[in-house]
């Protein structure tokens, strides 16, 4: 593969592009070997610099995009690109910076790049691979501080948040869930600072989160798994949104809750998202669940309980929701005996 990456002409590119799905997949396996066994690979191994070198390849290939008009060959590169960092991003830490460093130091560069290529043609697959591409590079590079208070990377994700909401139509149904993990990582953060300044901010958050279900549901019916539908939760349920007043006091996610609730009696992955997510906040943070009541007695009278499976640990409830309504009924009891008095 280095060997091939490294031949100047996009022509020596095709027998591999014939065959991308299975090279994607060779190449994110064996990342997937050293982010599995960190103990058994370091700096030294030969597979560690072969692999340092064939991402060092890919990069500098990359960079020469714009000398080309054939459309196959940037969007087999992307591809790969995308496969190794959604390896990285699974593996969820830094262990490999120092032995791909360039990733990192090449990748505002890389990506400001690969959103302005006005000389290759668009068509939906082209930008879907791009979006999904720039959407992992931008989660992966915000793990790391320096690089998240670089202006560049400010004007990168601005500029995108602009246009959140026509991003999310250009999904496909392989993009969604890589999408909702952008908008819960990077979007939801910023969106919740406006909040914190203006409750007027909180529409917006609730249009997009309408939009993702919606778009999601909508545009690909049977087809979605629970991958996407987890991501799509890990957004709309976020432990971020619990701790903020303006948007608490909105009682818009107790709305969401319940419309998505709805939408989820013919596809009961949504229910089950929901449960699992809720839930788990409640387990984690039972005070919270005096925001909630409605929801969940709406959720209790519910006809449609798919998504209270057994592995979901749903029987600690009954510890939980009788101390709930122990809370509000104490409160209205020592009300009514001040009253009296």
């Amino acid at each position: 593969m280095n060997l091939k990456l490294s031949e100047d002409s996009s022509e020596d590119l095709i027998e591999l592009y014939e065959n991308r799905e299975i090279i994607v997949s060779l190449i994110q396996n064996i990342f997937k070997i050293i982010t599995l066994n960190k103990n058994s690979y370091s700096s030294t191994s030969k597979l560690i610099q072969n692999l340092s070198k064939f991402v060092l390849l890919l990069l500098v290939k990359i960079e020469r995009i714009s000398t080309t008009t054939k459309e196959i060959y940037p969007v087999f590169l992307l591809k790969i690109l995308n496969g190794i960092l959604t390896v990285f991003i699974a593996a969820n830490d830094n262990y490999f910076i120092e032995d791909f460093k360039e990733l990192y130091s090449k990748g505002l560069d890389l990506i400001n790049l690969i959103l302005n290529q006005d000389r290759l043609q668009k068509d939906r697959y082209f930008n879907n691979i791009k979006n999904i591409c720039v959407y992992n590079y931008l989660v992966l590079l915000s793990n790391d501080v320096s690089i998240c208070s670089n202006n560049s990377f400010t004007l990168i994700t601005n500029e995108l948040f602009k246009n959140i909401f026509d991003l999310c139509d250009q999904c496909n149904i392989d993009s969604y869930s890589i999408y909702f993990r952008f908008v819960e990582k990077l979007f939801l953060p910023n969106i919740l600072q406006k909040i914190d300044q203006s409750s007027d901010n909180v529409e917006d958050l609730v249009k997009l989160m309408k939009i993702c279900r919606n778009n999601l549901v909508e545009n690909c019916r049977w087809t979605f798994g629970y991958q996407e539908v987890n991501t799509l939760m890990g957004f709309i349920l976020n432990e971020q949104l619990f701790f903020n007043d303006n948007f608490m006091k909105s009682k818009a996610l107790n709305k969401i809750i319940t419309e998505s609730w709805e939408i989820g009696s013919k596809y009961w992955l949504i229910q089950r998202s929901i449960v699992d997510h809720l839930f788990r906040i409640f387990y984690k943070y039972p005070e919270k669940m005096l925001h909630f009541c409605d929801v969940i007695i709406f959720l209790l009278k519910s006809k449609e309980n798919r998504g209270f499976d057994a592995n979901l640990l749903f029987y600690l409830d009954e510890f939980y929701i009788p101390v709930i309504f122990f809370h509000k009924n104490y409160k209205k009891k020592a009300f009514f005996r001040k009253s009296t008095r």
